[in-house]
């Protein structure tokens, strides 16, 4: 007999089934004595679930694995929710190449070719100058690994389809394009073992003991657990080959780099029965770092391979601004080969040349007078990057831009970038009021962008990865040179110029002031958590689906206020709680953000457990059809934990727990579950309204 849990008017409630299972499986199943013909919809929207569940192994109710135990499939998926983290994904994933024939000429390069084609392990250095096109190369030839060996990111539910393979692929940018961390070598090596076990789970036996002591300590990783695991990859006697891509390690922090570059060597110089590909794209590095004339290195200079791929960009480039101005057409061989006669192999000065004659607003009639205009641009990076700074408008909506796409840990979708843009400066002064939003709101952002900060910042489609197997459209900055010149103090005339001190306190206020905007568009009105019904949560997740921000405050606003000044983090804490505080359904949506950012204890009238629970509701509620509210909920319990029952029935006003079994709200779902959640936010394809764990 099975046992269906259902949602009834204001509790779940056991309902028993008698069925007759025929052999041909849950396909044939019968169900009768029926006498609600809605109760018929309900059962086979379970059924369907079961289905669903039946593709992914580790909720695979009906056959389990013949060569893993539940509790070993369950420990894998554990270790690598603690390796992962939001926003592994690197900056390389936001880079994109100018023109689809750039690095054509790798395939004749007799270093790569050895590198690819070669059976021993061996290293390729991709070295150049800022800006010259070492991360578009590098992708360039991540994704033909991938395509080559038929690497996919998978959804959830596709995930049982996934091929075991001996070739496994993992990469990481220390690029400062967004994200302060990336300068990390522990963040380096976490996102790469993540990345390798993800890929396999037959190398878990690499980690289980560092990984069943740090959860014995309930410790994090820290760098020389990580460094461990990863050295003993060279025991590994299987003849997989293994791909690692490092992508702008001069970008690296100066401590630890050494040490990083010998370990990697060390792969290569190991008797392991693997091989071992490493790519390395850097700029120039000392040679007591990285000894490059070694057998196993193979070096590629872009300045000496990237003029075929100038001149074909600025061809490309030349040809899109004169369809626009057919008066360049008499100027267009001049304008080339000035263009690629000063490049010095860096794409980036090329891009901003060609967008500063976009930009041009009258006509140059005249050859001496094209020439006089192209002559006063600055030929290196910096000094364009000046010109640019100087022609911006010096007011708030251009600081906000700026700070926001700099100090952001990951770039933000356009409509979570278009809420960030409505949220003043601490300097301005704010009122929360329902309507803040909606018309704080630029109507059209990728056109703002491009008119007014087309030269330093961009909209572009990510491609996938593991933690995003879907492309986004996101804003971010051209180019991390633009990230280093808007903090350097050197420069006098940068009227923009910024530090992550003030950068981040810029970012939590608005994180805050934009978290005050919530309580204005509450439902429930003036009800008690206890009373409210399904339709409550319903309309919450609606509500919260309008708050495009929420998740990436959700993630990321405690790193954020961890790099603030002490005295800046009393004070945020400070308001912080008072705004979680004076809300009940608030407080129970954001508790954990609360654990995890602030300092000060919030008194509220309900307990963890039961604020969790809530979470769930919320969840369920939501269900599969707002993908936003999930991936929210799962920032905000980023491992998920069964609450004890006891602890989850809903406190009255009094103050005591209502012991009334109507008011018990409904058994959380397995941590296994909420991990897949809470580890990437995929889930929420799988997520019914109203569908419990113990369905099964």
């Amino acid at each position: 007999m099975y046992s269906i849990f259902k949602r009834g008017e204001s509790s779940w409630q056991y309902h028993p089934l008698e069925e007759e299972v025929v052999s041909g499986g849950v396909k044939d199943l019968k169900i009768f004595r029926i006498f609600r013909i809605f109760r018929i919809f309900r059962i086979f929207r379970i059924f369907r679930i079961f289905r669903t569940f039946r593709t992914f192994r580790t909720f695979n109710i009906f056959k389990k694995s013949s060569t893993k135990s539940w509790e070993e499939i369950e420990e894998v998926e554990e270790c690598l929710r603690t390796l992962n983290q939001a926003g592994l994904s690197v900056y390389r994933d936001y880079v994109e190449a100018a023109h689809p024939d750039v690095g054509k000429w790798l395939a004749n390069d007799d270093g790569y070719a050895q590198w690819d084609s070669g059976d021993r392990s061996d290293l390729l250095l991709i070295r150049g100058k800022p800006g010259s096109g070492k991360s578009t190369l590098s992708r360039k030839i991540l994704a033909e690994m991938r395509l080559k060996y038929e690497f996919t990111f998978h959804e959830p539910d596709q995930a049982a389809e996934k091929k075991q393979r001996d070739v496994l692929v993992a990469d990481f940018s220390y690029s400062a394009g967004g994200r302060n961390e990336e300068f990390s070598h522990t963040l380096m090596l976490r996102s790469l073992l993540y990345q390798l076990l993800r890929g396999d789970e037959r190398l878990f036996p690499l980690f289980r003991d560092t990984y069943r002591a740090r959860k014995s300590h309930k410790t994090v990783w820290v760098y020389e657990d990580l460094k461990r695991v990863f050295e003993s990859l060279t025991s590994l006697k299987a003849n997989w080959k293994i791909y690692i891509f490092l992508d702008a390690v001069s970008e690296s922090s100066e401590l630890g780099r050494s040490e990083i570059l010998r370990l990697l060597l060390k792969l290569y110089s190991s008797s392991s029965g693997c091989t071992f590909k490493c790519l390395i794209a850097t700029r120039p590095l000392a040679a007591s770092e990285l000894d490059e004339k070694t057998s196993i290195c193979h070096v590629i200079n872009m300045q000496d391979k990237n003029q075929g791929d100038i001149d074909r960009i600025t061809t490309a480039g030349l040809h899109n601004i004169r369809d626009d101005f057919p008066w360049l057409s008499p100027h267009f061989n001049s304008i080339h080969h000035y263009i690629t006669e000063h490049a010095q192999g860096v794409f980036v000065w090329v891009t901003l040349v060609l967008e500063q004659l976009d930009r041009l607003r009258e006509p140059c009639c005249s050859e001496r007078e094209l020439r006089d205009f192209l002559g006063s641009l600055p030929l290196e990076l910096e000094g364009m990057y000046g010109r640019i700074i100087g022609e911006l408008p010096d007011d708030s909506r251009a600081r906000r831009t700026l700070i926001w796409v700099t100090f952001i840990e990951t770039p933000l979708e356009v409509d979570e970038f278009c809420d960030a843009m409505a949220m003043p400066l601490s300097t301005e002064p704010f009122q929360p009021d329902p309507t803040f939003l909606t018309e704080g709101r630029e109507p059209d952002l990728e056109y703002h962008i491009r008119v007014n900060y087309g030269s330093l910042v961009e909209t572009r489609q990510s491609v996938p990865n593991f933690d995003q197997p879907a492309s986004r459209l996101v804003v971010q900055l051209l180019h991390p040179t633009a990230r280093e010149f808007l903090m350097r103090r050197s420069q006098p005339k940068n009227p923009f110029y910024m530090n992550e001190e003030r950068g981040n306190e810029e970012i939590v206020t608005g994180c805050i002031r934009y978290i005050e905007l919530l309580p204005t568009s509450l439902p429930g009105g003036a009800k008690e958590l206890h009373d409210w019904e399904p339709d409550d949560y319903t309309e919450l997740a609606v509500r919260l689906g309008n708050f495009r921000l929420l998740e990436y405050i959700a993630a990321f606003l405690p790193k954020h206020m961890k790099n603030l000044t002490d005295e800046a983090r009393v004070h945020h804490d400070m308001r912080l709680s008072r705004v979680l505080g004076e809300n009940d359904v608030m407080y129970c949506l954001f508790e954990s953000l609360v654990r995890r950012s602030v300092n000060t204890r919030i008194e509220a009238r309900y307990p963890e457990a039961y604020a969790s629970r809530f979470r769930v509701e919320c969840l369920l509620a939501a269900g599969r059809k707002r993908r936003r509210v999930v991936k929210l909920l799962g920032a905000l319990e980023p491992e998920f934990k069964e609450p004890e029952s006891g602890d989850s029935t809903l406190p009255t006003a009094t103050g005591k727990k209502d012991l009334d079994e109507e008011k018990v709200l409904p058994t959380s779902l397995p941590t296994k579950f909420w991990g897949r959640i809470g580890h990437a936010s995929k889930m929420s394809k799988r997520v019914d309204k109203r569908i419990n764990d113990k369905s099964g």
